[in-house]
Order: structure tokens, then sequence, then C-alpha cells
């Protein structure tokens, strides 16, 4: 039986790694896209109210903010450290709850 040292066929497989701002600046996008969806599709069929039209502003914000932090991580407090892996599982249920309500509206 030859055993060998898996350990260095495996160090060259590059892993994925993102900054945890960039993970958190697209948890906070999805929220943005979801009021400006919302309250876009409330403005059109119910008419535009002030709250639909600062709702959409408020989403656009978000936007603005996701896209902040993920060009521009060193902006944030531990921003361009490596997210960890809750924040993975996280934006992958916050992902999963989007496409549902997307499909429900």
């Amino acid at each position: 039986m030859v055993i060998t040292d898996m350990s260095s066929r495996f160090a060259t497989v590059p892993s994925i790694s993102l900054h945890r701002a960039a993970i958190q600046g697209y948890l906070v996008g999805l929220l943005g896209l979801l009021f400006v969806i919302e309250n876009a599709l409330s403005m059109l069929t119910t008419g535009g109210s002030v709250t639909d039209v600062s709702g959409i502003v408020l989403g656009l914000f978000a936007i603005g903010g996701a896209v902040l932090g993920y060009f521009s991580p060193q902006r944030f407090p531990r921003g361009t450290e490596p997210a960890p892996p809750y924040l993975y599982v996280l934006a992958g249920g916050a992902t999963a709850a989007f496409a549902v309500t997307i499909l429900l509206l």
C-alpha cells in the first residue's frame, strides 16, 4: 500500500476568498434591489405616493452602499479581511429568499 502526501497536491488549488465588505455589500445590495423592485411595482399598480418614492430612493442608496463596499473595502472596519464562512451561508440564504420573494411578487 502506497500512501502519498495529499496536502502537497491540494496546496496549489486556489480557494474562494472574498472580502468581508464585498459579502456585506452584496447583502445590502440585495435588500436595496428588493426595495426598488417592490416599491416600483407598487407605484405602477397603485399610483405614485411619497412612501413608494422614498422606498425607491432608500433602495438606490443601499445599492450605492453595496457598490462602495465592493469597490472600496478598505473604507469599512475589517473590510479587507477574508469573509468568515457564516457570511457565505448567510449570502446563500439571502439569495434564495430574494429569489422566492421576487417569484411571489
